[in-house]
C-alpha cells in the first residue's frame, strides 16, 4: 500500500464478495435517511396554500395538498401522511366534517385546524374543531413560527385529541 492509498478502502478490497454484500448493505443502512415527514395541506384559498406549503417545505417537510375536504379524503386514499393542517371553512366539505371523519378512520392521526372565520365566528369554528379532535388550534393570520410550532407539537403528541 502506498502512502496515498486510503487505509479503508485498502481494507475493502480485500473482503470477498459476500463479505463486500454485508459491508455495503450495512453502510446503505447506516447513511439511509429516514423519510420525509408528509403534511396534507387543506385550504380553498390557493394564494394562501402555496404559502403554506412553502414555508412547510423550507422547513423539510413533503406536503401534498387538496382545496376542500372532499379531495382531502381522494388524496389521503392515495397515500399516507403523518399530520393534516386544515382550514375549517370551504366548500364541499368544512374542515370539522373532514377532522370528524378523520378521527373515525385515521383515530391517531394528528390534526391542526386553522381559521379566520372572523373574529368572534374565527373562535367558535376552532372550538368545535378542537371538540372535534383537533390536536392543535390555529387563528389566521398567524406567522409561518407559529405554524412550524404547531407542527412540531403536533407530530411530538401521542395523542391526536390533545394539544
Amino acid at each position: 500500500m502506498n502512502r496515498y492509498q486510503n487505509p479503508v478502502a485498502a481494507e475493502v478490497t480485500r473482503l470477498k464478495p459476500s463479505e463486500d454484500q454485508s459491508l455495503l448493505t450495512s453502510a446503505a443502512t447506516v447513511l439511509k435517511e429516514p423519510p420525509m415527514t408528509r403534511i396534507l395541506l387543506v385550504d380553498d384559498d390557493d394564494a394562501l396554500r402555496l404559502t403554506l406549503r412553502r414555508s412547510l417545505e423550507r422547513a423539510g417537510y413533503e406536503t401534498v395538498e387538496a382545496a376542500h375536504g372532499r379531495e382531502a379524503l381522494a388524496r389521503l386514499a392515495e397515500g399516507p401522511v403523518d399530520l393534516v393542517i386544515t382550514d375549517i371553512v370551504m366548500p364541499e366539505m368544512e374542515g370539522v366534517e373532514l377532522i370528524l371523519q378523520l378521527r373515525r378512520s385515521h383515530p391517531r392521526l394528528p390534526v391542526i385546524a386553522m381559521s379566520g372565520g372572523g373574529r368572534n365566528a374565527g373562535d367558535e369554528y376552532l372550538k368545535l374543531a378542537r371538540a372535534g379532535g383537533a390536536a392543535k388550534l390555529l387563528a389566521k393570520p398567524f406567522k409561518p413560527e407559529q405554524l412550524l410550532l404547531a407542527v412540531r407539537e403536533a407530530l411530538s403528541s401521542q395523542d391526536p385529541a390533545t394539544g
